[in-house]
């Protein structure tokens, strides 16, 4: 709306009205916030370990990832043995996601991307989340949770 086009202008962000004939009509072509990187064994065993991994190391076939986008690195051996990361920047090491559950809701994540969002909207350096999904999927419930959560915690 207009006041929100206002806002970003005086912030210097671009914005641009809503138009409905652009609609995404394929949900494929959706940013989905994670990246699914094929690593060998020894990578998720010492990512476990708490050792420093960079994604400088892995061909990314000309992927470009955003800041704290997130990623299941998978082994190229079993594709079962994967591991959830957030990647900053590249000249950060991959992060784990330490936000496990919203713990005085007794929340858990059923799915990787739950696990994503709790991660995401409990860490305090990620100022803005956006959580999209099908009806159902929980992205209400974690928001509110995880708001609920930190107003608690202080």
């Amino acid at each position: 709306d207009i006041n929100m086009r206002v806002i970003c202008d005086s912030l210097g962000l671009k914005a641009q009205d809503y138009k409905s004939e652009e609609v995404v009509t394929n949900t494929e072509e959706l940013y989905d916030g994670f990246s699914q990187i094929v690593v060998d064994d020894e990578t998720i065993d010492q990512f476990y370990l708490d050792k420093n991994i960079f994604l400088d190391e892995f061909d990314l076939e000309d992927e470009k990832l955003s800041p704290n986008q997130y990623l299941l690195l998978s082994s190229v051996a079993n594709p079962k043995k994967t591991c959830l990361a957030r990647f900053e920047d590249s000249q950060s090491p991959l992060k784990k996601i330490i936000h496990t559950s919203i713990p005085d809701w007794n929340i858990k994540p059923r799915n990787k991307e739950q696990s994503f969002a709790i991660d995401m909207l409990l860490d305090p350096s990620i100022r803005l989340v956006s959580l999209i999904g099908r009806a159902g999927s929980g992205e209400t419930l974690c928001a509110i949770a995880a708001g609920l959560q930190q107003t608690i915690s202080g």
